[in-house]
């Protein structure tokens, strides 16, 4: 028998509305493809100089611009890596509960 903490949680996406399971998905592909923008973002800035990622306006304080592009990134990623999952949740909760009519969720 397995073990583990079950939970209940009641999560609200903000001015979001989806009509279909599929909509859902759609939702998780396309915060999955930015996420993987940011990821290549951050590795190009990993890999190139300074010189080549610094806009000219901030060439007396290149590392406070890099500094500043990289921490916008992350908090990015994180906001978006949080309504990946509340989406995932969701779409999950969609899928064990076929007889679910979706619009019932819909706050106005």
């Amino acid at each position: 028998m397995a073990w583990g903490t079950r939970f209940k949680a009641e999560i609200y996406l903000l001015k979001e509305k989806y009509s279909s399971i599929s909509e859902v998905a759609e939702a998780i592909r396309e915060i999955d493809i930015h996420l993987d923008d940011i990821q290549s973002k951050i590795k190009m800035f990993t890999a190139a100089s300074l010189s080549d990622v610094i806009p000219e306006n901030w060439n007396e304080q290149p590392i406070d611009w890099l500094n500043n592009e990289i921490n916008t990134l992350f908090q990015t990623y994180d906001e978006i890596t949080i309504q990946y999952f509340k989406l995932s949740l969701y779409l999950e909760y969609l899928k064990e509960n076929p007889e679910h009519k979706i619009e019932d969720d819909y706050d106005e």
